[in-house]
C-alpha cells in the first residue's frame, strides 16, 4: 500500500508543482469547470481517485441562476457528517450523518435552515466531482452541485483534506506497524500540496457559482485527538509517532488556513481539543474501538460548532 501511494504521488509532482506555480487561490476565473484545464482534471484522475481507478466524474460549476437562499449548508468529510454518532432519520447510512453532528448545531443557533451534505470518505475533490460511496456500487454528486441546486446558500461550511492527505491511512499504520518515516514525510507533503490546489479550486467554483452574490464560507480545521498520554494507555503507538500524527494535522491545517486566507467570503475557524483528546480524562474523540475511531463525540462536535459560529457570524 505504501509502495503504491508513493509510485503515484511521485507522478503527481510535477502535475502539482505546475498547479502551485501561482498563488493557491488565484484559479483562473475563466475556469468553470473542473474539466477544461488538463492541470486540475490530473490532479483529480492523479490522486482524488487514488485508490478506486475510477473517472474523475468532472462536472461543469456555471454561476448558480437562482436567488440567494437563506440556507446554510455544510460539505465535508466523515467529521462533518458526524461519524459513529446517532444517524439522522432517512440519511444514507454510507455517508454516516448525524444529527449531533456540528451543522446541526450551528443551524439551530443562526435560525437558519440547512442541509448536511458531507459524507464519509469524502475529500476535498469530492466537492466538485462524483464521490464514490465505499463499500457500495454507487456514486453520489458532487456535494457543490447539490449545495447550489435550489439557489445560492447563504453560509456553507467545509471540513475537508484529511482524506485527502490518507491521515487515517497513516493512524492505522502507527497503531499496527511504524510511521512517521522519511518517505511517509515526503508523501505526506506531496498530498498538502494536492490539497491546496483542490481546495483553491473548490472556493473558485464556489465564487464561479454565487456570481454576484457569493456565500459566507467556513473552512474548518482539525484537531488534535492524540494526548501525549496515549504513549502509556496505547503502547502500540509510541510517543514519537503520536506527535508526528498530530503534526501532519497542524501542517494540514496551516494549508487550510492559507487557501482561505486568499479569498474575500472564505473565512478560517481553528478547532482545538486540548485537554480533551483521547487518552485524557473526558476526551471529545470516539475510542479506538469505537465504530468511528479517533472522530469527536457529540461534546466534540459542539466543541467544532462554537469555533464555526466564531467566524460565521
Amino acid at each position: 500500500m505504501k509502495l503504491r501511494i508513493a509510485t503515484l504521488a511521485v507522478c503527481c509532482l510535477a502535475v502539482v508543482t505546475l498547479g502551485l506555480a501561482g498563488p493557491v487561490g488565484a484559479v483562473s476565473a475563466d475556469a468553470n469547470t473542473s474539466c477544461d484545464n488538463p492541470i486540475i482534471s490530473g490532479l483529480w484522475q492523479g490522486v482524488n481517485n487514488l485508490a478506486l481507478g475510477t473517472d474523475s466524474g468532472c462536472v461543469s460549476a456555471t454561476p448558480s441562476q437562482q436567488s440567494t437562499t437563506g440556507r446554510y449548508v455544510a460539505l465535508g468529510d466523515s467529521v462533518a457528517a458526524g461519524l459513529g454518532l446517532p444517524p439522522a432519520a432517512g440519511s444514507d447510512p454510507a455517508c454516516g450523518v448525524s444529527t449531533q453532528a456540528y451543522p446541526a448545531q450551528v443551524a439551530a443557533s443562526l435560525g437558519m435552515p440547512y442541509q448536511n451534505l458531507a459524507c464519509s470518505g469524502a475529500t476535498a475533490g469530492d466537492l466538485v466531482t462524483e464521490q464514490h460511496l465505499s463499500g457500495t456500487s454507487r456514486d453520489i454528486e458532487p456535494q457543490l452541485n447539490m449545495a447550489f441546486a435550489n439557489g445560492t446558500p447563504q453560509l456553507i461550511t467545509i471540513t475537508a483534506g484529511a482524506n485527502d492527505m490518507y491521515w487515517q491511512y497513516f493512524a492505522r499504520q502507527c497503531y499496527i506497524s511504524t510511521c512517521g518515516t522519511a518517505t511517509d514525510q515526503a508523501i505526506t507533503s506531496w498530498f498538502r500540496a494536492v490539497t491546496a490546489v483542490k481546495l483553491g479550486y473548490a472556493l473558485q467554483s464556489i465564487q464561479n457559482r454565487g456570481g454576484g452574490s457569493v456565500p459566507r464560507v467556513v473552512l474548518t480545521g482539525y484537531y488534535q485527538p492524540l494526548s501525549a498520554a496515549c504513549a502509556q494507555q496505547l503502547p502500540a503507538i509510541t510517543s514519537a509517532e503520536s506527535a508526528w500524527l498530530n503534526s501532519q494535522l497542524a501542517s494540514l491545517n496551516q494549508t487550510i488556513s492559507s487557501v482561505s486566507a486568499g479569498f474575500s467570503f472564505a473565512r478560517y475557524a481553528a478547532v482545538d481539543f486540548s485537554g480533551h483528546e483521547l487518552c485524557t480524562a473526558q476526551p471529545w474523540v470516539q475510542g479506538i474501538n469505537s465504530n468511528a475511531p479517533l472522530h469527536p463525540t457529540a461534546a466534540g462536535q459542539q466543541a467544532i460548532a462554537v469555533a464555526v459560529l466564531g467566524q460565521a457570524r
